[in-house]
């Protein structure tokens, strides 16, 4: 919980720096991030129920929050739903309740199902018979609607209280578990050995579950919540000797936020679920080298 409330803390103060848009998110290299998004949200006078599902799977409901633009308007209660629809949870739904089966030859069977285990179903007619069907032998499964409970994905649910039936603009942000980064580097040095050439990319991991379109992203270097020694970020030492003295613009802007650096990519892009994105962090640049053979000697013992 410590380092749940230090990271949105500090996640949510980053962000508040210089965002802008409809989607923000920032991302740290420990595989989480806070993702700030506005959506417009309809409201109806008196109290009742508000539903957002524009979010990743893998998110950490105890982080939400949600900051309505309008006035006049509470949020009373939240919940996450996450009981995803697929075909045993239906059935499981449904125990207890009548269904229909109709199987290869075109027989409809109608009953009280009884049980299914995913290789029989178990039906028991108006007269009280019982029938056991082989699931191989069903084609179609036929219920009265969808079962309460259920969502097609992820699902924020609000309790709200609002004054008038109102659109409003809320911004909803949110921390989420699979999203990492990190940085590589390749040094090439010409065949006279006289010149260095230096580019970096930026690699993002996006395994949350959502996708991040149009999206202001931020990346943040350390370790929230541990108390460590400084070590070398995102430049690495050569390209810091030199401080990228390539003449193009890089697409990254970096600052220090205490023992953290904090890079912004200077433009807008989109990061796909399930998805590998590399940015070049710097325009490629070139440095002299100069060759330096040293020799060393090392006492051996017998």
């Amino acid at each position: 919980m410590k380092r749940l409330l230090c990271a949105y803390a500090l996640a949510t103060l980053l962000v508040s720096i210089s965002y802008a848009g409809d989607v923000s998110i920032t991302i740290y290299n420990d595989n989480f991030g806070l993702v700030k998004q506005t959506e417009e949200l309809s409201f109806k006078k008196g109290t009742g129920e508000v539903r957002f599902d524009n979010v990743a799977a893998q998110i950490d409901p105890t982080s939400v929050h949600i900051l309505p633009k309008s006035g006049g308007i509470s949020i009373l209660e939240q919940n996450y739903q996450y009981d995803l629809i697929n075909t045993q949870k239906i059935m499981q739904k449904y125990l207890g309740t009548e269904i229909g089966l109709v199987t290869k030859t075109g027989d409809i069977r109608k009953g009280i199902l009884q049980s299914f285990d995913g290789n029989f179903a178990i039906l028991q007619n108006s007269s009280g018979e019982i029938s056991i069907t082989n699931a191989n032998e069903i084609v179609d499964y036929r219920f009265g609607k969808l079962p309460d409970g259920l969502v097609l994905k992820p699902t924020l649910v609000w309790w709200a209280e609002s004054d008038r039936d109102t659109k409003s603009d809320c911004e909803v942000s949110y921390l989420t578990d699979g999203i990492n980064w990190h940085a590589e580097y390749v040094a090439l040095v010409d065949k006279d050995d006289k010149n260095l050439s230096l580019s970096g990319w930026v690699s993002i991991d996006n395994q949350s579950g959502a996708t991040y379109e149009d999206a202001t992203l931020k990346l943040v270097a350390g370790k929230v919540n541990r108390v460590q020694p400084p070590q070398p970020q995102v430049y690495g030492r050569v390209a810091m000797e030199y401080d990228m003295a390539a003449k193009a613009a890089p697409q990254f802007q970096e600052e220090s936020f205490f023992e953290y650096h904090l890079y912004s990519l200077t433009r807008k892009a989109t990061v796909a679920d399930k998805e590998t994105k590399q940015l070049s962090l710097f325009p490629e640049a070139s440095t002299p080298v100069a060759k330096v053979y040293v020799v060393g000697s090392q006492n051996s013992w017998w």
